[in-house]
């Protein structure tokens, strides 16, 4: 019987950039991601950060405001399948906050 672990595919403290490449699956394996966090501070201006996955650009979890707008930690639990060269993206625009994706490598049989 093959051991399960969890993996941490996606950990970025204090993330303020743009569209940024956060994780690539490896060849011969698939990432199921199961839980997605995200914690905002407080925020003046309009703005948001999110987690996207590609190919096709879905966008996995966002938390966005118009300003002034009092701190936020958004949870997403789900189950979302990438496989080998797929991607998972990190986005701001006029925010800071912490971004968190984690789940189960797997090996392709």
């Amino acid at each position: 019987m093959a051991s399960v672990y969890s993996s941490r595919f996606v950990a970025l403290g204090g993330f303020s950039g743009g569209l940024t490449l956060a994780y690539t699956v490896p060849a011969g394996q698939i990432a199921v991601v199961k839980g997605i966090s995200i914690s905002v501070g407080t925020n003046i201006l309009p703005g948001r950060v999110e987690l996207i996955g590609a190919p096709g650009g879905t966008l996995l979890v966002n938390a966005a405001g118009v300003g002034p707008d009092y701190p936020v930690t958004l949870l997403a639990w789900g189950m979302w399948v990438f496989y080998p060269g797929e991607e998972l993206w990190a986005n701001s625009e006029n925010w800071t906050g912490d971004i968190n994706a984690s789940g189960y490598l797997l090996t392709l049989p």
